[in-house]
């Protein structure tokens, strides 16, 4: 099935508030996608509440603290309007939150060290990212921007 934004690629994923295919993140935030959500009258504003506001600071306060020495780097990921504007995207939240529950909840991987809850956090993000067995090109998106941002 063709894109039903751009009408020139093959889509991927379907729009959970209008239900119409898109190919990509660019076409999904597009100005087409938005008259086309605006038209169909199904589409509300994306409003953030409190306890999610609570919970990604939350987040943000652990990826802070436990950065040696980079602080300052990392501010400025957190600080980017397009990491904040993808890290409103509920998909995206709930993939780093599991990342963030591998690395911190030993009983959910059944593996004691750091290190060992490290790697199956890697291996995760790596499904995750293009080329992996759960390719979801939101995650690719936004890691390519920290690794942007970062280098």
């Amino acid at each position: 099935m063709l894109c039903g934004i751009c009408n020139t690629n093959i889509s991927k994923y379907r729009c959970p508030k209008c239900s119409v295919p898109y190919c990509s993140l660019s076409c999904f935030k597009g100005e087409k996608h938005i008259q086309l959500d605006n038209e169909s009258g199904k589409r509300q504003p994306t409003t953030t509440s409190t306890s999610e506001e609570s919970a990604v600071s939350k987040e943000n306060d652990i990826v802070e603290q436990s950065i040696d020495g980079n602080v300052a780097r990392f501010e400025d990921v957190l600080r980017d309007e397009q990491i904040q504007s993808m890290l409103k995207i509920k998909s995206l939240q709930f993939h780093l939150s599991t990342i963030l529950r591998i690395l911190n909840d030993p009983q959910l991987t059944n593996e004691s060290t750091m290190e060992g809850r490290r790697e199956i956090a890697n291996k995760k993000l790596c499904n995750l990212r293009i080329g992996g067995i759960e390719e979801n090109e939101l995650i690719e998106d936004f890691v390519s921007r920290v690794l942007t941002l970062l280098a």
